[in-house]
């Protein structure tokens, strides 16, 4: 969606431009050919010349060498005035046409590198500031248990107990390791586009499943699947499997139940003419409330209830679903009531056979 919108930008400016260039053509005509005058009109070329090299840069240069070549050749052209080609105010002009197109040129591109500086500064910022938080808090609590376990066993504790601190020092090591891969993840989704391709998502799925279950070996999980058929294609590519790790880890690590329950539902749904697989991915766990609903899938670090610092890794769901070209939202499963557990809405666009 975001792409098609991109396109349609592209096309607009395409059109007002156009509609710059002929105006402009029509008006030197009729102040050049028609009322012999030139002194006042060409003013108007600045509008499309600036336009055109802001949005293109060097290639709008093409704007105001086409404008200079009007404003020099019309009078030839139109009256075969030889002496018109060497007439000292519109060679003047001419030149200072392209001159002003090589200056909005320049200011354009000078502002994009400083924009992109920015968006540099500001994720290397970011970068830093999560694993410096998040990376303390578990090497933290991987420290902590590491000398509790040690205590323990020295005074003779039971294993239940032991086992406890291991499964929490596996969870953290776990947690971190997730936390660097999504973070090397999302750098390079930011930086490059993905080739999409057509996958069936039930295998996905099935296999994001097997990997959870094995990492929570120590908590009980039931997950249900409730699809029309065996194989649905979309169109997506391997960093689906994060996509639905780190939904089904939220799932299970924001959840204060014994058991975990987890029921995924898929169907399809057509929206603004596009047909979308519909993967509903619904939990009973702690919930997110309606103001962190409006921020969980941007790219930040949290220390709230929800998030304990670690929602980082939605930032890189709702990356990789942008490249997808699809949606996802978060509902609550009990409609009004957030602390019955989250419901998390995915839309993908349909792969046909």
């Amino acid at each position: 969606m975001k792409m098609k919108f991109e396109n349609y930008m592209d096309e607009l400016r395409i059109l007002m431009l156009v509609i710059l260039l002929i105006f402009s053509i029509l008006l030197n005509y009729f102040f050049q050919i028609v009322l012999n005058i030139n002194v006042i009109f060409s003013h108007f070329f600045y509008i499309p010349i600036a336009v055109a090299c802001f949005w293109w840069k060097k290639k709008g240069l093409i704007v105001p060498i086409l404008l200079a070549g009007s404003l020099i050749f019309f009078p030839f052209l139109f009256r075969m005035d030889m002496s018109s080609l060497m007439n000292i105010d519109n060679l003047l002009r001419a030149l200072l046409l392209i001159v002003n197109g090589i200056i909005f040129s320049f200011l354009s591109e000078y502002i994009s590198k400083i924009e992109k500086l920015t968006d540099v500064n500001e994720s290397v910022k970011f970068y830093k500031d999560l694993l410096i938080h998040n990376m303390n808090n578990l090497i933290q609590n991987i420290l902590s248990s590491t000398e509790l376990y040690s205590i323990y066993r020295k005074n003779g504790k039971n294993a239940k107990e032991l086992d406890e601190l291991l499964n929490i020092i596996r969870n953290q090591g776990f947690r971190a390791k997730n936390l660097v891969s999504n973070a090397q993840k999302l750098s390079r989704l930011e930086e490059s586009d993905i080739f999409l391709e057509k996958l069936n998502v039930l295998e996905i799925l099935k296999e994001s499943i097997t990997f959870i279950q094995r990492s929570f070996q120590e908590i009980k999980i039931n997950i249900s699947i409730d699809a029309p058929n065996q194989t649905i294609w979309v169109k997506a590519n391997k960093l689906l499997l994060d996509l639905f790790e780190i939904i089904l880890t939220n799932a299970i690590t924001y959840n204060d139940n014994p058991i975990v329950e987890i029921t995924i539902k898929i169907s399809k749904e057509l929206n603004l003419e596009i047909n979308y697989l519909k993967i509903e991915i619904m939990d009973n766990g702690i919930g997110i409330s309606d103001d962190q609903k409006k921020t969980i899938f941007k790219r930040r670090y949290n220390r709230d209830k929800y998030s304990k610092g670690m929602g980082f890794g939605l930032s890189l769901v709702n990356m990789i679903i942008n490249k997808y070209n699809g949606k996802i939202r978060v509902d609550d499963r009990v409609p009004g009531d957030y602390s019955q557990g989250t419901n998390f809405i995915v839309l993908i666009p349909e792969a046909f056979e």
